[in-house]
């Protein structure tokens, strides 16, 4: 039998920041927008209702990245204590319509500490979060690229073959 790697329910899609690019709200609104539309289109074939609302986003970045600074901006809650504080996983905030969980994945110099979190980073944010004070499926995680140098090499070849697509955010 062939080894297979777990792959999330979620979509996950990967971030490189070029300051050139989109905004991270622009970003986000369309992602969003495809995934409910897929529902929607999942409801009309299937009969069954799912969810929709507010999207439930994980976001997998170094606390020192320039995607962390923009999601904090868009939080409604500050990050920077909980980036301090060495826990993996934030609080659940609002992000405008949207519910956002950040994971940590280290610190940008240390790209050992992304591959030791990658799987438990993918699989947290997958089941074990409790979005409005129930545990439920995330709809989107982000994960930010990082340097495909060394042992970053085998990370982006792991986080490619998870991720539906990849996309590129400038500012907030």
């Amino acid at each position: 039998m062939k080894y297979r790697h777990y792959s999330p329910e979620a979509r996950v899609v990967l971030v490189r920041y070029r300051p050139q690019a989109a905004s991270l709200t622009e970003v986000l609104s369309s992602q969003l927008a495809s995934i409910a539309e897929a529902a929607a289109e999942a409801n009309d074939a299937t009969g069954v209702r799912r969810r929709t609302g507010h999207g439930r986003i994980g976001v997998m970045c170094a606390i020192d990245s320039p995607v962390f600074t923009c999601v904090s901006h868009l939080a409604s809650e500050p990050l920077q204590p909980w980036a301090a504080s060495s826990k993996r996983v934030s609080p659940v905030v609002n992000c405008g319509p949207h519910q956002l969980c950040v994971y940590s994945l280290g610190v940008q110099s240390e790209p050992s500490t992304a591959a030791q979190r990658l799987f438990d980073g993918l699989r947290t944010l997958d089941t074990d979060i409790s979005w409005a004070g129930e545990p439920s499926a995330c709809d989107l995680i982000l994960v930010e690229e990082i340097p495909d140098t060394g042992i970053g090499l085998a990370v982006m070849n792991r986080l490619q073959k998870a991720a539906t697509g990849i996309i590129e955010v400038g500012s907030v």
